[in-house]
């Protein structure tokens, strides 16, 4: 399988195969509305036309860029100085006047240099909507591989990507489609509090207009799978809109402590 070009929290590549035991035998299209790093989508076997969508607009770019010229972007992003000083010189550039009109090769390579050499691979954003991840401990060898390019950039070649809300994306959705969901996930020690620290928010409110949109996808033929958090308010937010769920062990470790990481439990429900 072919790996994502970007370290990312909530990566799906491990889970992926016991997810897609769960897809439906057929589907005419594949559309993946929180596509994140695209690992689902890079570990889905997908063979039709897919169509990713999310709201970062960074990544997006980076992905289409590596798309359109894998060689372009991985000689720009190494050629990035990786020390610390450098790291906050490149990643203040999103505060310069004129930052969204620069070439975007040149920020497709930022955004990879940064994800690469910054704290965990983090991405995250200050309310100004500027890069706020502090310096990692920094990196040995290229940030981008050339042969990890190449072998993305093949595997994206007829992708469809675009950047919307995930709801407007949606619209888009007819039957015979599968959408596979991985939305921000509920907090499972307060899952009914309201989260706004992802772009637009997204609390518990969205939590049920997503189950609302999965039954309105669902009434106009679409096959619907949704990975979430394992807690009470989950099991019962998806059993009673009339979702198929199973329980799959993920190999995520949410402690900083060596010796306090344990793999978590993940719902994956249906609806088809």
């Amino acid at each position: 399988m072919t790996k994502t070009i970007l370290k990312w929290a909530g990566n799906k590549s491990k889970i992926m195969p016991k997810i897609v035991e769960r897809f439906p035998k057929g589907y005419n299209r594949y559309l993946e509305p929180f596509a994140g790093s695209l690992g689902s989508y890079l570990h889905a076997d997908v063979s039709c036309e897919a169509h990713l969508n999310d709201l970062n607009e960074e990544i997006l770019n980076l992905f289409e860029c590596v798309r359109d010229d894998y060689e372009k972007v991985v000689l720009m992003a190494n050629k990035i100085e990786k020390s610390k000083e450098n790291y906050y010189v490149v990643r203040n550039q999103d505060r310069t006047d004129g930052w969204l009109l620069e070439d975007r090769f040149v920020r497709a390579a930022r955004t990879v240099y940064l994800n690469k050499t910054c704290f965990n691979g983090l991405y995250r954003v200050n309310k100004q909507g500027f890069s706020n991840v502090p310096y990692g401990s920094g990196r040995k060898g290229d940030v981008l591989p050339l042969k990890d390019a190449a072998a993305f950039s093949q595997a994206v070649q007829n992708v469809h990507f675009s950047c919307k809300d995930y709801l407007s994306f949606l619209q888009m959705a007819k039957s015979g489609d599968l959408i596979y969901m991985d939305p921000p996930y509920v907090d499972v020690k307060e899952p009914l509090k309201e989260f706004n620290g992802y772009v637009g928010g997204f609390g518990w409110t969205q939590q049920e207009e997503l189950v609302k949109e999965c039954q309105r996808l669902q009434s106009i033929g679409c096959k619907v799978v949704v990975s979430n958090s394992h807690c009470d308010a989950t099991m019962k937010l998806y059993g009673d809109a009339g979702f198929d769920i199973s329980l799959v062990e993920a190999p995520r470790y949410i402690s900083c402590k060596k010796d306090g990481r344990k793999p978590v439990t993940e719902i994956v429900a249906t609806l088809f």
